[in-house]
């Protein structure tokens, strides 16, 4: 087997309805052989039955896996061990791959012989775009366009995501496979599963390439375009790094570096006066960083029991 799509869903069956069918017109090379594996991840609605009736006349092989074991990354450590193909091509159920998708990958593997392959990620806006949702903050939706040539991904700062990047098989064998304790578990807004990843396949000299011309269209969902959405994203995000935070040489104050005290405080100084000076819409920016802050604080606590106790 070539190719293998892997496609992590929880209770999202009418979007991966949608997915399956953007999967089903893929045009390949008829010498291409490849597969489609959704990974249940305890589903509790129809997904099983949606699965089945797209499988009825699916071009190539389309099957179910179920994971047990909650969470993101366990669904994707599932698809990885389910999967028989040499390339291992992922993406999400509310995602709508261009029909080169699968094609231009592998053809960017066979071409330069690399370990990982990311593509573009386009944005489509099931409602007019908040006037709050400035371009800096796209990448917290799935937004990826890293330009629109072919290049070398070789910094933690222009990443692949999720919704778009693949990954030769023996990758995993190297580096490991996603983290279990990171990811989204559920409707949590827990990350960095992807970018720990990426960090790790860098610190093993392995060439990411970024092919523009592999492109899906992420479906943003209504609730992602509210200002709450972002602040829960942001604050997991600094809870996530604040638990990673290591350095045996800071000074700590109830287990929390002494630097992030007064960063905090900044950060709040910043958004207020923001909002004093431009408005709310204009200053939501800082406002995030402000909750990036209070995250990274708790999350580098020795004892953050508090943590979802003052979520956002």
């Amino acid at each position: 087997m070539d190719v293998s799509v892997i496609v992590c869903t929880y209770n999202r069956s009418a979007m991966l309805r949608d997915n399956l069918k953007a999967l089903a017109g893929q045009r390949v090379d008829p010498a291409l052989r490849w597969e489609v594996v959704v990974v249940d991840n305890n589903c509790t609605d129809d997904t099983p039955q949606v699965v089945e009736e797209a499988a009825r006349n699916f071009p190539t092989s389309l099957r179910r896996v179920r994971e047990e074991k909650q969470g993101h990354s366990n669904a994707r450590n599932c698809g990885i061990k389910e999967s028989l193909g040499r390339y291992l091509l992922f993406t999400d159920d509310d995602t709508r791959p261009h029909s080169d998708w699968v094609q231009r990958i592998w053809e960017t593997f066979d071409r330069r012989g690399c370990g990982c392959v990311g593509g573009r990620v386009d944005l489509d806006w099931p409602a007019a775009r908040p006037v709050w949702l400035i371009d800096d903050l796209l990448s917290s939706l799935a937004y990826v366009n890293y330009g629109p040539e072919e290049q070398v991904l070789a910094s933690e700062a222009v990443p692949p995501l999720g919704a778009n990047m693949a990954f030769d098989r023996e990758v995993f064998a190297k580096i490991g496979a996603f983290d279990p304790t990171l990811g989204r578990t559920g409707r949590k807004l827990l990350g960095h599963d992807e970018t720990d990843l990426f960090r790790r396949f860098l610190k093993a000299g392995l060439l990411a390439v970024y092919q523009p011309d592999a492109v899906v269209l992420h479906v943003v969902e209504e609730e992602r375009l509210r200002k709450s959405y972002f602040r829960k994203l942001y604050y997991y995000g600094g809870v996530i790094d604040g638990q990673q935070y290591r350095n045996p040489n800071a000074r700590l104050l109830a287990g929390v570096p002494l630097f992030a005290y007064p960063q905090m405080l900044r950060s709040l100084s910043r958004a207020l006066l923001g909002f004093l000076r431009d408005g709310i819409h204009a200053s939501f920016k800082q406002e995030l960083l402000f909750w990036w802050r209070v995250g990274f604080l708790l999350g580098s606590s020795r004892t953050n029991q508090y943590i979802t106790r003052l979520t956002p």
